[in-house]
């Protein structure tokens, strides 16, 4: 029965795209499930003509901390210290003191559920093990998105709903959704939900460009666990800049955006991700090139660059002549019908 999660379509020279159902009207709690939508075809990834990475990472984390432009003045001593204390925390591998705990059962549930020939069964029992886990699916398989029809509150009833639409993605969403859950402090209150919404949208990306390379899972981990890095970020936000001006200087988004890579490689390896995914994280935080991105690492980049500019309101996403290549590109435009009822962060 779980053979169908293995297959997949060949690489062919255009785009189509159609919806079997409507999208979520909420897609910060619900994600779309990829295999809901039917894809004829799948581009490759392409290398931008130009690097917009640095672009569009300023002006999404501008959004994410409310900071409507961004100075070129140099680095305050209080943004100094956010950066040095977030580069103390990667070395010592403190991140895990800002994040909620992984569940447990994550690193078998993905090996279960890549198997051929598992049941319905063992995953039930795998997901019984851990009651928050246990209460997610069965939410996710009574969400308007999969319930089909009566009420289910039979856990193995939910798996074989949620099996039947790709339940390897469905388990790390309702894994990962507690890792996103807001905080109270001044910037952790509204950029989770920003950041939930990237995760979602750069999972779903990922994933779409690598159908039929045989990593689509691994690229669905991967563009999950990229918005992840930047959670500890906030947490130290929220201590140091409780009150007063919010972080304005490009050199401090920059760095921010470059600690929030490497604290998302080191907790895929700290939490068992598959080394490819570890390794297309950190290649975001060198410039584009084919000698350094792996075909894992350019979908990934790509993924991050189009759900960026896909959140950016419309006034942020300038230049326009620079980001045209990215709207044009067959990933952009089938994230954009995948999404098309999402609601946007406010």
């Amino acid at each position: 029965m779980w053979k169908w999660l293995k297959a997949r379509t060949g690489v062919k020279s255009e785009a189509k795209v159609e919806h079997q159902a409507a999208a979520p009207a909420v897609a910060l709690t619900e994600w779309p499930a990829t295999e809901q939508i039917t894809m004829d075809v799948v581009a490759e990834p392409v290398l931008p003509a130009v690097d917009l990475a640095p672009v569009l990472n300023r002006r999404f984390s501008a959004l994410m901390l409310g900071v409507p432009v961004l100075a070129t003045l140099e680095m305050t001593e209080a943004e100094q210290q956010v950066l040095r204390r977030l580069g103390e925390a990667l070395v010592q591998r403190k991140s895990q003191d800002f994040l909620p705990r992984m569940p447990a059962v994550l690193p078998r549930l993905m090996g279960l559920v890549r198997r051929d020939n598992v049941s319905a069964r063992e995953i039930t029992e795998q997901v019984a093990r851990d009651p928050a886990l246990m209460g997610e699916v069965i939410r996710l398989a009574n969400s308007s998105y999969y319930r089909r029809g009566k009420e289910i509150a039979d856990l193995q009833d939910a798996v074989m709903t949620l099996g039947q639409m790709g339940l390897e993605k469905v388990i790390v969403q309702a894994a990962m959704r507690p890792v996103f859950n807001a905080q109270q402090g001044r910037f952790s209150r509204t950029a989770t939900a920003l950041l939930w919404d990237l995760s979602a949208r750069c999972a779903a990306a990922c994933s779409f460009l690598m159908k039929g390379q045989g990593q689509e899972f691994n690229a669905y981990l991967a563009g999950t666990l990229l918005g992840c890095g930047l959670l500890p970020t906030l947490r130290i936000l929220d201590q140091s800049f409780a009150t007063g001006p919010a972080p304005q200087s490009q050199a401090f988004h920059d760095g921010l955006s470059e600690v929030g890579l490497k604290i998302a490689a080191q907790l895929a390896r700290d939490w068992e991700f598959p080394a490819e995914v570890a390794q297309a994280i950190a290649s975001l935080s060198m410039p584009a090139s084919p000698a350094t991105d792996s075909t894992l690492g350019a979908a990934l980049r790509e993924a991050d660059q189009v759900s960026k500019l896909q959140l950016l309101p419309g006034g942020q996403a300038e230049p326009e002549a620079l980001l045209q290549d990215l709207r044009l590109m067959p990933s952009y435009q089938w994230l954009d019908r995948s999404f098309a009822a999402a609601v946007e962060p406010g």
